[in-house]
């Protein structure tokens, strides 16, 4: 096991960095705690961490001071929650979300799912990615990704509602 250093806030005036969220010892250490994000309007920070007691990757949203940790999509089906995106109106998450596949394979199913950050609700879109890149509109109407099948790279709309995508 490695211990993952946490996430480290930095005023702005360059003072000393201060955990937001305590290390600890993590045989997942590539993935837990990286690439936490601001929400739009700064008040907020969203990020994952494993879980090593359940052996699971969790979504967590706090206070940008580092208080009022909160997990966000806790669903046991699922064994990751991860690389958060918010939207621009900041109610809302972008995450991939990760489970056994249901096709008879011994591969994973990875659909994103959008987290509403103030209920909790999860809408899955169904669409696995090939990559981890992930993009709101302007104006939060739907969510751009590429996806490559069959050797062909497409860009593809996601509706955050869970309709249908678009090519």
């Amino acid at each position: 096991m490695v211990a993952s250093y946490g996430s480290l806030c930095r005023s702005a005036a360059g003072g000393d960095p201060r955990p937001l969220v305590a290390p600890s010892l993590s045989s997942n250490s590539s993935y837990t705690l990286r690439e936490p994000r601001y929400s739009p309007d700064g008040t907020q920070v969203a990020y994952h961490r494993w879980d090593e007691a359940k052996g699971v990757m969790r979504l967590y949203v706090m206070d940008a001071d580092g208080s009022n940790p909160r997990e966000l999509a806790a669903d046991p089906d699922i064994w990751f929650t991860g690389w958060p995106v918010w939207s621009n109106d900041g109610t809302r998450v972008a995450v991939q979300r990760g489970r056994v596949a249901t096709d008879g394979t011994d591969g994973f199913d990875m659909p994103y799912a959008i987290v509403d950050v103030r209920t909790g609700t999860v809408t899955e879109t169904g669409e696995p990615p090939s990559c981890c890149r992930i993009e709101w509109a302007p104006d939060d109407s739907s969510l751009l990704f590429l996806q490559e099948v069959d050797g062909v790279s497409r860009q593809v709309l996601l509706d955050p509602d869970g309709g249908p995508s678009t090519t």
